[in-house]
């Protein structure tokens, strides 16, 4: 039986394991004792699709081993999954994600009322989701077009139960929508219903953040200057490839998931997976098992 490492037990890598070919004896390395890599962090995470992958009795799952050099490996085939780690902080901000971290630890968040939050991807709205009823004002940020802002439509509709969501700086994508994805985010804006009792969410697209100490941040949007005087500045600007492992270039090596290209969703990190798998296979002149 062939045997195949996959370096890291996050979702890129279950998925993987998931569809490889069961005749494959496959060997998870995971560094921590727990699985999932940052999704363990995500609210509403599915952690049953990936035990039930575990129980596939071609895997074998070896927690708390961290592998550094691949020339260790007995398997002659392996697959980096080792997921991406926090960009530099910025400074006078707070981590985001850290603080979504403290509280899955058990820890309480004190978050003031008036808060500004850099990056506009799927942990800000994890982080925003977990604070509405601790502000009144938050106002977010985002580099992209609200087109191609990185939250997914399904995180930014629960959200607009619990505040009223205000737009800025948005090259007018709702009013001329140009392909099915701007008019699947044009109807799906237009449905939010404001409710005066919910704190409000300012997202600013197309803008430039600049923090000029922990209660103040500079806006740029279109060389326009906005200075806003918050409580407290937060950031969550995403991940980089985290591919801290010495390769052996006699071994046939694959990457997925974050540490090939830090950014995606769950839904990403499954097709990726699938494919991957399909190419191995046919590497190896095998038939993918079915999804």
């Amino acid at each position: 039986m062939k045997e195949i490492a996959i370096i890291g037990g996050g979702p890129s890598g279950l998925f993987l394991a998931k569809f490889l070919p069961d005749f494959y004896k496959i060997n998870i390395y995971e560094k921590e004792n727990n699985i999932l890599g940052h999704y363990k962090y995500s609210l509403n995470q599915n952690k049953n699709i990936f035990l039930k992958i575990l129980e596939k009795p071609n895997i074998t799952l070896f927690r708390g081993v961290k592998v550094d050099n691949l020339s260790a490996l007995k398997e002659e085939t392996v697959v980096l999954c080792t997921g991406g780690k926090p960009k530099e902080e910025i400074k006078n901000t707070t981590s985001v994600f850290d603080q979504i971290k403290q509280w899955f630890s058990g820890k309480k968040l004190s978050v003031p009322r008036n808060i500004c939050i850099i990056g506009m991807g799927n942990v800000t709205m994890d982080f925003l989701n977990l604070i509405q009823k601790d502000v009144d004002s938050v106002t977010v940020t985002s580099r992209s077009s609200l087109l191609d802002a990185k939250f997914t439509n399904d995180k930014i509709r629960e959200l607009s139960n619990v505040y009223n969501i205000n737009c800025f700086n948005n090259d007018n994508l709702l009013e001329k929508p140009i392909n099915r994805a701007s008019k699947s985010r044009k109807r799906m804006f237009e449905s939010f219903v404001k409710n005066e009792k919910n704190p409000s969410l300012n997202l600013w697209f197309n803008t430039q953040a600049t923090p000029l100490d922990k209660e103040k941040i500079r806006l740029i949007n279109n060389k326009k200057s906005t200075i806003l005087d918050v409580d407290k500045i937060y950031s969550s600007i995403g991940f980089i490839p985290n591919l801290n492992v010495n390769l052996d270039p006699f071994k046939k090596t694959y990457m997925l998931g974050w540490c090939e290209d830090a950014k995606g969703d769950i839904t990403d990190s499954l097709t990726k997976a699938k494919n991957l798998a399909t190419k191995i296979s046919n590497d190896f002149k095998i038939k993918s098992t079915k999804f």
